[in-house]
Formats: structure tokens, C-alpha cells, sequence
């Protein structure tokens, strides 16, 4: 089985057991500026996935020879994709002409069909 074929299958995994309808529970939000309380509950209403995949290389010669290659390997395993090329040297100079500094953000869940039940492993973002 091929990393694509994997990451189907764990997304159909993801849809099967944490159908629209499972509640959740915010554990923690790591170091969000604006983070949400923690012991917040709320209810899946989607899982999605990934129609596409977007290859994000540096804006040289390697980064982009690179993009090609993998642009080549993924339409021969059938996967939607588009080659993203950054105005500057790389994404990450792009992200801080854009927003200087920008928070990362995490959050981690519990995750139960039921509200009564014992939460299910936590599943983190």
C-alpha cells in the first residue's frame, strides 16, 4: 500500500468512526493569542478531505526541479495537485512579509460518539 492509498483510508477511518453528529471537547489550545476556554463541547458536523494537493517548494532551481518530480509521481498515482511558487525565496519569507511573526495554532480534542462515554483518545490538531 502506497502513502496515498494510507491516507484515504485513514480519512474514510476518520469519517466511520467520528460521523456528523459526535460530540467533542476541547482540551487546550496550546499558545493561540485568542484561544477558545478550554472544557468547550461541540459537534462534528463534516469530515472532509483532501481533493487536492498543493506543492509548496522554494523559489530556486532544486525547490522547483523538486515540485516537478513530485508533480510526476502524484499524476501517476491519479492525485489532483497544482505547484504554488512563492514571490520570494521561500513560503516561510512570504509568511513573514505577510503577517511578521504569526502564531502557531494547536488545539487539542477528546473526542466521544456519545456524551455520557468515556472520551476517546485525543486527537491532536
Amino acid at each position: 500500500m502506497n502513502k496515498f492509498e494510507a491516507e484515504r483510508r485513514f480519512i474514510q477511518r476518520m469519517k466511520d468512526n467520528y460521523p456528523p453528529g459526535t460530540r467533542i471537547m476541547l482540551l487546550q489550545m496550546g499558545d493561540d493569542p485568542r484561544p477558545i476556554e478550554p472544557n468547550t463541547k461541540g459537534t462534528i458536523a463534516v469530515v472532509d478531505d483532501i481533493e487536492k494537493v498543493y506543492l509548496c517548494l522554494n523559489n530556486d532551481v532544486p525547490g522547483q526541479e523538486a515540485a516537478e518530480r513530485l508533480s510526476q509521481k502524484l499524476m501517476t498515482h491519479g492525485v489532483s495537485h497544482e505547484i504554488l511558487i512563492p514571490t520570494r525565496k521561500d513560503w516561510n519569507e512570504d509568511r513573514q512579509a505577510a503577517c511578521a511573526n504569526a502564531p502557531h495554532k494547536s488545539a487539542e480534542f477528546f473526542i466521544s460518539k456519545n456524551q455520557e462515554e468515556e472520551p476517546c483518545p485525543t486527537l491532536q490538531l
